[in-house]
């Protein structure tokens, strides 16, 4: 990775963070459909990034979240397992394959949503499971896990139509 394409990703990295502190924290659907777009940054690590590299950046942006939204370490979490799993999940949609860009222009959209859907989903499924900590309410944590999965992929994908 070039000095111009490591700069473009923090810059990313931190707009990605900002809009999710400042404004995406109050979008709220219907009390079940949650924006999370700072998992953006994760998604679109480069492919070469060391797996202990891209678990820490998980961790620091998931606990950076965690402050702005006093959740104690419920974002880190779920932020974690993410950097976790994705290079699996991306070998397995994209192969070995090491020179692709991790962005919705460079995979296409269907490759993408192969990517990235189950790794939002992932996110969310963790999130929301931890923070309900209760069988009871299985469903409704449910409802706000595949609705918040869709809503968060639906502006990680119109961010990522409009990124150069």
């Amino acid at each position: 990775m070039n000095p111009r394409e490591f700069t473009s990703l923090v810059f990313l990295t931190i707009f990605y963070l900002v809009l999710q502190i400042l404004i995406l924290r109050h979008f709220v659907l219907f009390d079940v459909a949650f924006c999370f777009i700072y998992i953006a940054a994760i998604l679109i690590l480069p492919f070469e990034t060391n797996v202990s590299l891209v678990l820490l950046i998980s961790f620091g942006l998931g606990i950076v979240v965690d402050l702005f939204y006093n959740t104690a370490g419920l974002h880190a979490a779920a932020s974690v397992f993410v950097g976790f799993v994705r290079t699996p999940i991306l070998k397995a949609v994209k192969g070995l394959d090491t020179d692709i860009n991790l962005s919705l222009k460079g995979m296409g959209f269907v490759t993408f949503t192969q990517y990235a859907l189950p790794l939002v989903f992932i996110h969310h499924l963790l999130l929301f499971l931890i923070e309900a900590n209760n069988s009871q309410i299985i469903f409704y944590t449910l409802l706000k896990v595949i609705a918040s999965t869709l809503f968060s992929y639906l502006f990680i994908v119109l961010f990522q139509s409009f990124r150069k």
